[in-house]
């Protein structure tokens, strides 16, 4: 899939691709299955390659995606201890970052998520400053942006506590932009989920 890049207006904004889970809901390694021609991590990889990020980092414990990665301008870095919880890939990836640098993470599940409502959030950043989470139907989801204040706390999380964690406890501080559909933000645990998105795939976008 051919990517034109568009530049974002943040200074110092790192990527961080988080590739490194067990996929236990799923029983196989889900980030490695082929979805819509491609393998489901490349989706997501492809879609924040759109945006001239000040760095793109992928934390992964899988060599065929940091393979991948390393050949696409990502720094990698390897998490061979995530079974600890996502809580290790993120300070894995916080802590290579570019100092004082904001952080957007991404799931790379996530495979109808697209360069437009990546556009809607990073502008949200831009005009806030806040952190900045996507929602629909009164839920949160993913990717979330977090200004560069919030680096110690996320370097200070702990098992599977993720940014949701850092979020509820500054609720004066998050903006929630709600998207209006649900398809981009479509994530896969479960086998149904998968099932699921595979009926999506021939769902045209409605926003």
């Amino acid at each position: 899939m051919e990517i034109n890049s568009v530049p974002t207006r943040n200074d110092r904004l790192c990527a961080i691709a988080l590739c490194a889970g067990l996929s236990k809901r799923m029983k196989t390694n889900k980030l490695l299955l082929s979805f819509g021609g491609q393998k489901l991590y490349q989706h997501t990889l492809e879609t924040i390659s759109a945006f001239s990020f000040d760095q793109k980092i992928i934390v992964t414990r899988y060599d065929e995606i940091a393979r991948y990665g390393g050949a696409n301008g990502y720094t990698v870095v390897r998490n061979d201890r995530s079974e600890e919880g996502v809580a290790s890939s993120i300070r894995l990836g916080v802590a290579a970052a570019i100092e004082k640098s904001a952080f957007i993470f991404f799931n790379c599940d996530q495979p109808f998520l697209t360069v437009d409502v990546i556009k809607i959030l990073l502008d949200a950043f831009d005009a806030t400053g806040k952190i900045i989470v996507p929602a629909y139907d009164g839920e949160s989801y993913s990717p979330c942006v977090f200004p560069a204040r919030y680096r110690d706390e996320l370097l200070l999380l702990k098992g599977n506590r993720g940014g949701k964690y850092i979020y509820r406890e500054h609720p004066d501080d998050v903006f929630y932009v709600e998207i209006s559909d649900y398809k981009p933000l479509f994530d896969i645990d479960t086998a149904k989920d998968l099932s699921a998105a595979l009926s999506l795939l021939n769902r045209k976008r409605s926003y």
